[in-house]
């Protein structure tokens, strides 16, 4: 079973329990042991790197919207499991040393690349959500929990710097990133917490924050080895560097959700 298969049963099973869920809210009336919503979080994401000289190179706003659905465990609404399906729009940037031949007659340079990625993924959560009585008009709850991704989608622009002086665009007229150098699968560590506000009957409006902490490498490839000066090492008769270490780089962002439920 290739990692699309695997991807299309695992959202398959979560579109399925998600439609079961309408008819056990239908039979269970006004008390239903399923709630269902719809969510869209604003969000701010950015890279963290273990490579040396690799830094962040700044935040990234993106978002997330889907559905999700919290079933209430041991009969009773203060304790639920909750999961959905979500689609994530997430990324950062990155700065790190590339060398290159340049001039006339042709040196060894080390240069300092800048990019900036934009990654889409297909999220499920699997999360214990714990809900407070009602206080007043609202329930205040805490989630905590993780979530599996995988990319739909890799986009990146990168440019190359020599001393602030000149930027080459390495992506040309076509920036699309391609997929193998972004790892398929992603997962993540998530804690949150936030309010739920009643409407009209059982319709809430739910506002909440959370953290989400990558536990896998979103990128692959290799590193560069860098001389005790921190230049890139050439690779003898060649005109590259000299790879070194796998890519360690994690991807984490906080969210503002927004959402509604029935």
């Amino acid at each position: 079973m290739n990692t699309l298969q695997l991807c299309a049963k695992v959202a398959g099973l979560t579109l399925v329990l998600l439609l079961n869920s309408f008819k056990i809210t239908a039979q269970d009336g006004n008390e239903g042991k399923v709630r269902l919503g719809i969510t869209i979080s604003p969000l701010v994401s950015w890279m963290d790197s273990k490579n040396e000289a690799y830094e962040s190179g700044g935040l990234q706003f993106g978002g997330r919207y889907g559905l999700f659905a919290d079933f209430a465990m041991f009969g009773d609404q203060r304790y639920n499991f909750s999961t959905g399906l979500i689609v994530s729009n997430i990324g950062g940037k990155l700065e790190y040393p590339v060398g290159s031949l340049t001039g006339d007659p042709e040196e060894w340079r080390t240069f300092t690349a800048r990019a900036q990625y934009s990654l889409t993924y297909l999220n499920v959560p699997f999360r214990i959500k714990l809900r407070t009585d009602q206080i007043g008009y609202s329930y205040y709850y805490g989630v905590f929990g993780a979530e599996a991704g995988y990319n739909v989608g890799s986009t990146a622009s990168e440019t190359v710097n020599e001393n602030t002086v000149e930027d080459i665009d390495l992506g040309g007229d076509d920036n699309r990133f391609r997929f193998d150098r972004v790892e398929p699968f992603r997962v993540e560590m998530v804690i949150g917490g936030g309010m739920e506000r009643i409407i009209s009957g059982q319709t809430r409006l739910i506002v909440g924050v959370s953290y989400h902490n990558g536990l896998r490498d979103v990128l692959k490839g290799r590193d560069y080895e860098l001389n005790d000066l921190g230049d890139v090492v050439q690779n003898p008769g060649t005109i590259s560097g000299v790879r070194n270490r796998d890519l360690r780089t994690s991807l984490d962002y906080f969210t503002l959700k927004i959402g509604i439920s029935f």
